[in-house]
């Protein structure tokens, strides 16, 4: 089930943000392919009950997780996220 989500005006579609800070040890316990396969399982669910809708993830602190989102990319999690979120 999607964390949030979030209607934004300008937008037609409803936005899913499926995680929070997935930083591991402390936000996660798994791994950064366990992050993508649940991002994988969220947006085949979403896609199912609402089409229109967009995956967004994975909520870090923008530049400085800059590597961190790289080793989220290369494990997988680009391939099933419409947009990317980050907090400052």
């Amino acid at each position: 089930i999607p964390y949030i989500v979030k209607q934004y005006d300008f937008l037609p579609e409803r936005v899913y943000e499926v995680m929070w800070e997935p930083v591991i040890p402390w936000g996660w316990y798994g791994t950064p392919e366990e992050i993508a396969k649940t991002h994988e399982i969220a947006q085949k669910v979403i896609r199912k009950y609402d089409p229109q809708g967009r995956v967004a993830g994975p909520t870090l602190s923008g530049l400085n997780d800059v590597e961190y989102y790289e080793t989220l990319l290369k494990a997988g999690v680009g391939d099933t996220m419409d947009v990317i979120s980050f907090h400052p």
